[in-house]
């Protein structure tokens, strides 16, 4: 079977030029076209010029004119404003997106750093593969962390919460890495009420906003990937460096999750982790400019 290597991203214009921003108590990370490019130049790094990158964005300015294009409609901008940026996402089931990619693609947040080729999802022919969650088992009971959430309780809800599932929040997912067949369960974006979900999530004591409501959907009806498939959450990697000195054989991708001082390209962070540096080299940090004019509309 030839794989058909297509990658999709996706990028909104952040209120205003700032590192980050709030979507009620949460900060977000704001992303810029460099980020976008800098996907772009891995990927090539990888795989030549035998691959398409698509990107969902509001905004094409200083994208490199190979990457293709699905722009976010006015309702898109309109639910990524009401609900943050993190459960848009699951547009990407819409059949809407599905139709116009036609064929498997891996999505991956522009956290990411790509290491080597990612093939064996490509050819995957299950409806989907997903990172393994953080936190992927339902937790015994935690004294220190049921302390924490009556501390950081900010409502009485949460106290109620606290008292209902007294220990770390869990989710068997994490959407940063994806894989998705096309015309697979569009039903979740069809049927996706964020707000009803928001507390669906929470009743559940569940981690995150798309990948927790893809747990609540789904179940354990999903192919998951980690560090044994070359797939790796930064937390996780970072344990295996404090016992070795060089990175994974075998590592193909890992993703930052996190607030803007947690990511790949902040100095302090490449400081205190100088092997981050290999993942993410420095020539990547340059953000190359290019004109919107030639950009491909996928």
């Amino acid at each position: 079977m030839t794989a058909v290597r297509t990658f999709v991203v996706m990028k909104w214009q952040p209120p205003g030029r700032m590192e980050n921003y709030s979507i009620g108590l949460r900060k977000e990370t704001a992303y810029y076209a460099g980020h976008v490019n800098h996907i772009y130049t891995m990927l090539r790094g990888v795989y030549g010029d035998d691959f398409r990158l698509i990107c969902v964005t509001d905004n094409v300015d200083g994208l490199n004119p190979d990457i293709e294009i699905f722009p976010i409609s006015e309702k898109g901008k309109q639910f990524i404003q009401n609900n943050g940026g993190r459960y848009f996402k699951l547009f990407l089931f819409s059949r809407e997106f599905q139709e116009a990619v036609a064929e498997r693609f891996i999505y991956m947040d522009l956290d990411a750093s790509i290491c080597g080729p990612i093939d064996t999802l490509v050819d995957d022919t299950t409806d989907m593969v997903i990172m393994r969650g953080l936190y992927p088992e339902y937790p015994q009971l935690n004294f220190r962390a049921f302390a924490r959430q009556i501390k950081r309780a900010r409502s009485l809800m949460d106290v109620q919460i606290a008292f209902r599932h007294p220990h770390i929040r869990w989710c068997r997912y994490n959407s940063s890495f994806h894989s998705v067949r096309p015309f697979a369960a569009n039903y979740i974006w069809e049927e996706l009420d964020a707000t009803q979900a928001k507390i669906d999530i929470r009743k559940q004591n569940l981690m995150g906003t798309d990948q927790a409501y893809l747990h609540l959907k789904l179940g354990g009806n999903i192919r998951v990937v980690g560090p044994e498939d070359g797939i790796w959450h930064f937390s996780h990697l970072s344990r295996f460096m404090q016992q070795s000195s060089t990175l994974p054989k075998d590592i193909k991708l890992v993703v930052f999750p996190g607030p803007p001082h947690l990511k790949p390209w902040h100095p302090a962070f490449r400081e205190q982790h100088p092997w981050v540096c290999e993942l993410y080299p420095d020539n990547l940090l340059l953000h190359d400019e290019y004109q919107p004019s030639s950009i491909k509309v996928a």
